[in-house]
């Protein structure tokens, strides 16, 4: 499967297989976009994954503030 160009969303890619799914999916040429309710480690996976995009959050819960 061609997957250059496309955008992947992956949660819980701070860290441990969600990390390394992230990883996999951009050096297969995707655009990725990382979640993970820790900020901190979100960070530090973004610096790990040069272009990505990060958004913050947790996706079981709906009802979170905006920043």
């Amino acid at each position: 499967m061609e997957l250059k160009g496309k955008i992947a969303f992956i949660t819980g890619a701070s860290s441990g297989i969600g990390f390394g799914i992230a990883l996999s999916l951009q050096k297969a040429g995707c655009q990725v976009i990382i979640n993970s309710s820790s900020k901190k480690n979100l960070n530090t996976a973004k610096k790990k994954l040069p272009g990505s995009i990060a958004i913050s959050g947790d996706v079981t819960c709906p009802n979170q503030s905006k920043e």
